[in-house]
Formats: C-alpha cells, structure tokens, sequence
C-alpha cells in the first residue's frame, strides 16, 4: 500500500501532498456486499481514508463561510473497493 499515499499527493495538489492520505489509512480486508471487515479473510477488498485536517496540516479552507467567521473545514470519507464478482448493483 505504499503506493496509495503518493497517488493521493498527486491528485490533490492543493493540499501540498500533506497526509490526505498515509499509508495507515489503506486497510485490507474482507467485503461481504454490507461491511467492510480489516484483516478479514479472504482478502478481497481495500478500504482507504481520507483525511483533510487541522492534525494533518491539510484542512480545506472556506471562501464564502469566511463571512461567517468560519476559515477551514475538516473533511473525512472512507471508501471500500471489491475485487471479484459484481454483487448485483445497478
């Protein structure tokens, strides 16, 4: 998984490649078609966080909240992406 942080550097070059995403927030594990199981066997799923923060230097600045007094947002989404068979979506 070591690959996975420096794909995000590029992808979000407004956050100056700071932690949107470390290598600890890349699990595997194992999808069921309802949850997502770290370490779970088999192996057939990868789960990624995402996190832009005031801990991780990176949180994602505010243009019109700024009238409000708010400056920055901080941001976290997970998502899970199976390998195998299409569980019937769509």
């Amino acid at each position: 998984m070591s690959e996975a942080p420096a794909y995000a550097a590029r992808n979000f070059p407004e956050a100056g490649g700071s932690g949107v995403l470390q290598a600890d927030d890349v699990l595997i594990g194992h999808w069921d078609g309802a949850a997502f199981a770290a370490g779970g066997t088999p192996g057939n799923a990868v789960q990624a966080t995402t996190r832009r923060t005031d801990a991780r230097g990176n949180p994602l600045g505010a243009v019109i909240a700024r009238l409000a007094g708010i400056t920055r947002f901080e941001i976290i989404r997970t998502a899970v992406a199976r390998a195998g068979d299409a569980l019937g979506c769509c």
